[in-house]
């Protein structure tokens, strides 16, 4: 988290990100010895830091590992977080959308059995663009359909603060 704190401080981004880049691979170093916190670290690091400055491609396996690390050390939070992110990060790069439809409902219905609504919420406005894109879907840009819709969604983020959903 203090990685993230990094980026908010300095108005020069050069030094910010390098900052960050440092802690971020400090906090991947010092995994071995906390496996508690890999799925937080993960989630943190490969999204949000190093995807700054490696290949978008390098920083999607490493939350699949997240996602398993979460689920077996109990932090089913960051688990589902990391599932999110690797079906976000999947989105972005291009991958076959056929095969990501099919990844994002196993983590849809992962995030569902083990109760983790926001991770969720986020997840299903991808996966509801992802099945959009892939379907003869005649208005690609609404977010109405089988798993998302946002006339219905948009109030309820709007009443719990849920920012997040909203910018997306």
């Amino acid at each position: 988290m203090y990685t993230v704190a990094l980026v908010r401080r300095e108005s020069d981004l050069r030094p910010r990100f390098f900052r960050c880049y440092r802690s971020g691979n400090a906090a991947l170093n010092l995994l071995p010895q906390a496996t508690e916190f890999r799925a937080k670290v993960i989630n943190v690091v490969y999204p949000f830091v190093l995807v700054w400055k490696t290949h978008l491609q390098t920083n999607i396996q490493p939350l699949l590992e997240g996602y398993h690390s979460g689920l077996e050390t109990g932090d089913l939070e960051f688990g589902a977080y990391c599932a999110f992110n690797y079906c976000n990060l999947s989105y972005w790069s291009g991958k076959n959308l056929a095969t990501l439809v099919y990844e994002m409902d196993l983590y849809n219905q992962s995030m569902l059995q083990i109760k983790q609504e926001s991770a969720r919420n986020f997840h299903r406005i991808f996966y509801q663009a992802a099945l959009n894109l892939s379907t003869n879907n005649t208005n690609p840009i609404t977010f109405k359909g089988k798993v998302y819709n946002e006339l219905e969604m948009l109030p309820i983020h709007s009443t719990v603060g849920d920012n997040y959903s909203i910018g997306t």
